[in-house]
This record gives structure tokens, C-alpha cells and sequence, in this order.
């Protein structure tokens, strides 16, 4: 199934003739895991149970009292080098910090910029790719973009759209963010905006959730070096 899928996308990718750069997109993309602090304790009906199984937290434990729960966190990030990837910050900031992985491997919270939900995870033995190349730029209206992610889980998810405009979310509405209109969803969170050159243009923060007319919100690519950048880790950036 895996195969099939890998196989449609790059057949989709080959319309637009850009069938290597998802291959290197997907290679660079990371599923982060992580789990909060704190188990939430809750009593629920068994048809409330097959309803969370649609999110992208699992069930993990029972007690006699009720039923007490531990919240796995799954998202998306990318990698920038072989020991560093970016995802947002809201994906592990309630996390144990032993408990944070990537692609299975333990992970680190190295560092963040909360102000921009980005964070900086270190991890050993990661994906052995290049160093990303960042956005310097916003990119211009209506260019074709890809995004590479794990909506609900489901590995190496890539869609294809195009930058609609520059814009705000309520969540981070004190910095422009870029939207596109590549279908995205919970888990995604952390993937990576590519133009067809595999320039990282941004990294998903939320979205509609709308399946007809879908719109996602990017942290600019630019936003990133310039956190990087202040966190001293300039050193990752091309």
C-alpha cells in the first residue's frame, strides 16, 4: 500500500515535472511523537473511544476508576541537516522531554522562538540529507507548492496547491503567515511548504480543516532563519 501510494504521488508529481524534489522532500520529512506531561483522567462511552481513534492521540492505559489517558502528540517536521529538525513548538511544548521522538528516535527540544511556534529538536543518526534551503524571501502569489506531512498519522503525505496570499491566524496573529491551498489536517502540523526547486518556503501551523476549499497557515520560511538565526544556529542555514 505504502508502494502504491509513493508511486501515485510521484505521478502526480511528474505533471509537473518536479518528481525528484518530492522524493527529496519526502526523504527529508520526520514523524514527531510526543507525549504530555500530564495524563488527563476521563470516563467515556465506548463510541466516544472509536471517535478518538479518528485523532491523532492514543489511548494508552485504564484504571479501575475510569479510564486515565496519556496523550501522544503526533506531528510532522522536516529535517534541516542529519541531527537537526524543525517542527512547531506546539507539537511537544507539553511534552515529557524524555518521552519526544523522530522517525522513533529520541529527540531533544534544543530550542525555540515561542513568539513564532517554531522549535528546534536535536536528534542523532537522522535522515541522511543535505541541509535544507531555507526561504530568504516571501514567495510570490499563486506559485505551485507541495507540502510533505502525516496528517492522522499516515506517513510522508504530500499535496499539492499554491501560495493564495499572505495572511493571519488567530493563533498567530501577530506575524504574516503564508497561505496555501495544499490540503493539510491534525498531524501535519511541522511539515514543510516547498516550491518546485525544494526551497522550504514555510512550515504548516493549522488550517481550515475545509476538504472543498482547503487553507493552510505557513511560518515563512524567513521567519525561521531569522529565529535561527538569533538562537545561534545559524550554522544550519544555506
Amino acid at each position: 500500500m505504502r508502494k502504491l501510494m509513493i508511486v501515485t504521488v510521484l505521478s502526480a508529481a511528474m505533471l509537473y515535472g518536479w518528481q525528484d524534489t518530492v522524493r527529496q522532500a519526502i526523504a527529508r520529512n520526520v514523524f514527531v511523537s510526543a507525549q504530555d506531561a500530564a495524563p488527563a483522567k476521563f470516563i467515556w462511552k465506548w463510541d466516544t473511544i472509536i471517535d478518538l481513534a479518528a485523532l491523532p492521540y492514543s489511548l494508552v492505559r485504564y484504571r479501575e476508576t475510569g479510564l486515565e489517558t496519556q496523550w501522544y502528540r503526533n506531528g510532522s517536521g522536516f529535517a534541516v541537516s542529519r541531527n537537526y529538525v524543525l517542527t512547531d513548538l506546539h507539537v511537544v511544548k507539553r511534552a515529557r522531554s524524555d518521552t519526544i521522538t523522530a522517525n522513533g528516535l529520541k529527540a531533544r527540544l534544543t530550542t525555540a522562538c515561542p513568539e513564532q511556534d517554531i522549535a528546534l529538536l536535536t536528534i542523532s543518526n537522522g535522515p541522511n540529507v543535505p541541509f535544507a534551503l531555507l526561504a530568504n524571501a516571501l514567495p510570490n502569489m499563486d506559485l505551485p507548492v507541495f507540502t510533505v506531512g502525516n496528517p492522522n498519522g499516515k506517513r510522508n503525505r504530500v499535496s499539492f496547491g499554491k501560495v493564495l496570499k499572505i495572511g493571519r491566524d488567530a493563533d498567530l496573529a501577530h506575524i504574516d503567515l503564508l497561505i496555501a491551498n495544499a490540503k493539510t489536517t491534525y498531524g501535519s502540523s511541522g511539515g514543510g511548504l516547498y516550491s518546485n526547486k525544494g526551497i522550504v518556503l514555510g512550515m504548516e501551523e493549522g488550517g481550515n480543516g475545509d476538504r472543498r476549499h482547503p487553507q493552510s497557515f505557513y511560518i515563512p520560511g524567513l521567519a525561521i532563519r531569522q529565529c535561527l538565526q538569533r538562537k545561534g544556529y545559524g550554522f544550519l542555514l544555506q
